[in-house]
C-alpha cells in the first residue's frame, strides 16, 4: 500500500523548495529593495565633511581600439573642474590594434598638457582584459586616490571633485559616481538598460545611507589606493571592488552628484561583445 503520509511529506518539501525558489528569485529585486527603503528612514543623509578637499590624484582611463571616441575623452579630461597639478593621468591602451594610440600620442604632442602633474598613455599588449590592464596601470599610478574612467564616458565638469570630496572622510575607501545615458530614447534596448539602472541607483542611494554600496560603475568611481586590491582578470572592479573594500574595514559610498554620461549599445550583439571584452579579455569574434 502506498503510504500516504509519505507522499504529504514530499509534496510538503516540493511546495516548500518552490517556495524558496521564488523568494529568491523576487528577493533582490522585491524584498530587499522594500527592506532598504524602510531601514533607510532610520538613517541621516550622508554628508561629506570637507568639499574643499582636493588630493592629488591618478586619473586610469582603460582603452581598447576605442578611435571612434578617444579624441573627445582627452578633450573632455581637459575640461574637468579640478587643479591640473594635482591631476595624474594614465590612458592604458590594452593592446589596441586601431588608431587609439596614434590618436593620444598626437593630442600629447600638439596639446599644451605641462600644467598636468603627468599626461601619458600606457601602452599593455598582452590582452588579458580590463582588470588587468587597471592592475598594471596602478602600480605605476602617483596618486593618492585612483580614479577610473571608462573610454566613452564623459565627465561632467564637476564630477571628480563631488567624486574625491568624499575621501576627505578617512574611512571612505571607494566611491561610485552616477552613469546617466544619453541616448535613451533611440531604440528598446538603450531605454530597458536606462530603467534598470535608474532602478540600480535608486538602491546604491539607499545603501549608502545606511551603509555601504555593493556594487559600482565603470563609467566613474574612485578607490583611496591603499584599498586597492589586485583582482584576478576574470572579475571586474564594478561587482567586487566594494565589497573586498567594505570587508577590509573601509566604505564605499555613492555619489549621486558626480555624474557621467554614456551611450548604450545600439544592439545586442553589441553590448554582448563589451561584456565579453570586460571579462575574459580577448575581444570576441
Amino acid at each position: 500500500m502506498v503510504n500516504l503520509g509519505l507522499l504529504i511529506s514530499q509534496s510538503t518539501l516540493l511546495e516548500l523548495f518552490f517556495l524558496v525558489i521564488i523568494f529568491l528569485i523576487l528577493y533582490p529585486f522585491v524584498f530587499y529593495p522594500i527592506s532598504l527603503h524602510i531601514i533607510s528612514f532610520f538613517y541621516p543623509e550622508y554628508t561629506v565633511f570637507d568639499k574643499s578637499y582636493k588630493p592629488f590624484i591618478t586619473l586610469i582611463i582603460t582603452a581598447y581600439n576605442e578611435e571612434k571616441v578617444i579624441l573627445k575623452k582627452l578633450n573632455n579630461i581637459c575640461s574637468l573642474n579640478y587643479p591640473k597639478n594635482k591631476i595624474d593621468v594614465i590612458i592604458c591602451s590594452d593592446g589596441s590594434n586601431d588608431s587609439t594610440e596614434n590618436i593620444v600620442n598626437d593630442f600629447i604632442k600638439n596639446t599644451k598638457l605641462s600644467d598636468y602633474s603627468r599626461f601619458i598613455l600606457f601602452n599593455i599588449y598582452d590582452k588579458l582584459g580590463k582588470t588587468n590592464a587597471q592592475n598594471k596601470a596602478v602600480k605605476i599610478a602617483k596618486g593618492e586616490i585612483l580614479v577610473f574612467s571608462d573610454a566613452n564616458s564623459m565627465l561632467e565638469k564637476n564630477s571628480i571633485s563631488n567624486l574625491v570630496n568624499f575621501f576627505s572622510d578617512l574611512s571612505v575607501g571607494y566611491v561610485s559616481g552616477r552613469l546617466t545615458y544619453s541616448n535613451v530614447d533611440e531604440n528598446p534596448i538603450s531605454s530597458v538598460e536606462d530603467k534598470y539602472w535608474n532602478f540600480d541607483i535608486r538602491i546604491r542611494n539607499m545603501e549608502s545611507k545606511i551603509s555601504s554600496i555593493v556594487g559600482g560603475n565603470g563609467a566613474i568611481y574612485a578607490i583611496r589606493k591603499k584599498c586597492y586590491f589586485e583582482l584576478p582578470n576574470l572579475l571586474s572592479h564594478d561587482g567586487f571592488m566594494p565589497t573586498k573594500v567594505f570587508v577590509n574595514g573601509f566604505k564605499a559610498k555613492f555619489a549621486q552628484s558626480s555624474v557621467a554620461y554614456e551611450k548604450v549599445s545600439n544592439n545586442v550583439n553589441d553590448e554582448f561583445k563589451r561584456k565579453v571584452r570586460m571579462q575574459r579579455g580577448q575581444p570576441f569574434k
